[in-house]
């Protein structure tokens, strides 16, 4: 059975903790090197249900998901991991916004992008993507996170 996740102190909060979730390990190796320079904590999983169980035990403050991957798919894990946000309160029951999910993934397709963004996604970045503009949405969608928890923009990363 799933633990309450727990909250982080605001010293921990300066340090965005972001969580990558992606079968393909090139990719994980990628986004750590990318965001370990842009002074992000980030933590890897190579799957959706290790995935969701870092994702409660870590609370991040966004996450990184691939569509495909086996045992779990992407959309799967964001239908649970936002019933578990809503379960545990680490949202809408504090009035506080769902951590932001930014799907990144080879589906191109406008309608694969919808399908994403409808399930409740912050964002959805295909694959081969930019580097620089992968830290630029991240960083907006800290920024839109904390905004809508009462933080003020400078806050954010």
């Amino acid at each position: 059975m799933p633990q309450p996740p727990k909250h982080r102190s605001e010293v921990e909060m300066d340090q965005p903790r972001i969580l990558a979730i992606d079968d393909d390990h090139n990719q994980l190796a990628s986004l750590e090197r990318i965001f370990r320079r842009s002074g992000f904590e980030i933590f890897k999983s190579s799957n959706g249900r290790d995935g969701l169980r870092k994702a409660l035990r870590l609370v991040p403050d966004l996450i990184l998901l691939d569509v495909t991957m086996p045992r779990m798919s992407g959309h799967e894990f964001l239908r649970r991991f936002r019933r578990l946000e809503r379960r545990f309160g680490t949202s809408a029951a504090q009035n506080l916004p769902e951590t932001p999910v930014i799907f990144l993934t080879a589906r191109a397709r406008l309608h694969q992008r919808i399908d994403g963004l409808d399930a409740g996604a912050a964002d959805y970045i295909t694959k081969p993507f930019d580097a620089d503009e992968l830290r630029a949405r991240v960083r907006r969608a800290l920024r839109d996170a904390r905004r809508l928890r009462g933080l003020s923009p400078g806050e954010a990363a």
